[in-house]
């Protein structure tokens, strides 16, 4: 609000003129920005925090600079990827559907009567999606390079259900079959790095890994607070 004096004919204050303006709408543009620049602020710490992570681990099992330069390259872009699919949808999020059909795409032509995706329409809230996208990738990446997907027999079934204990949960359950003799490797490598650290430190959640003789399974259970109401 402001005032002015209101001078008589002889110039003498004999009032004031006052004038209000509703900032209404401009103070809550400015909470808003505040909370999105705090927002912000957190994602960019937390992609700097797994970027240094993922060139941290990829750095363990490189065995050149060329190879180390490749494979933090690819996760690089990898993340790039879902930082754009992000921004596209105003960081709102996106369904798991989406999520494991994005990262599934070099392979879905190619190994389509070999490869099932099922499972109920559930949304991600945007911050569990870039650590998620991380870890499928990965999966896919092995599944192509030394799994199911690398031979002629293989299958590989992603399948998700919400849980009703604990409530609302989401357990994800990556199961590939076909391959013969495999054995734990005596190291773990990236992508079991991501599954046992990144995820679950990220988003609170329960993985496991394991190498059985005809393939790996993956158990990934997401807690409720990282789905989107629908």
């Amino acid at each position: 609000m402001t005032y002015a004096p209101r001078l008589d004919a002889d110039g003498n204050v004999d009032g004031f003129f006052t004038a209000a303006v509703d900032i209404t709408e401009r103070k809550r543009e400015e909470e808003r920005m505040l909370v999105i620049s705090a927002e912000l602020d957190h994602r960019v710490k937390n992609v700097l925090a797994t970027v240094s992570g993922i060139a941290r681990m990829t750095s363990r099992n490189a065995t050149s600079v060329d190879e180390f330069r490749a494979d933090f390259q690819e996760r690089i872009q990898a993340m790039a990827r879902t930082h754009s699919a992000l921004a596209e949808q105003s960081w709102e999020g996106m369904s798991l559907l989406q999520l494991v059909q994005a990262e599934l795409s070099p392979y879905t032509e190619r190994f389509s009567d070999r490869l099932t995706i099922k499972g109920p329409d559930v949304g991600l809230v945007a911050p569990a999606i870039q650590p998620l996208s991380l870890a499928v990738h990965e999966l896919a990446t092995n599944a192509a390079k030394y799994g199911a997907l690398s031979n002629d027999r293989g299958k590989l079934r992603i399948e998700w259900k919400t849980l009703k204990a604990p409530k609302g949960a989401v357990h994800i359950l990556w199961k590939e079959n076909g391959m013969k003799g495999l054995e734990p490797q005596a190291g773990k490598g990236f992508g079991t790095r991501v599954l046992e650290n990144i995820v679950p430190a990220q988003l609170d959640a329960e993985a496991s890994v394991e190498i059985r003789p005809t393939g790996l399974v993956c158990s990934l259970e997401i807690p409720a607070k990282w789905v989107r109401p629908s």
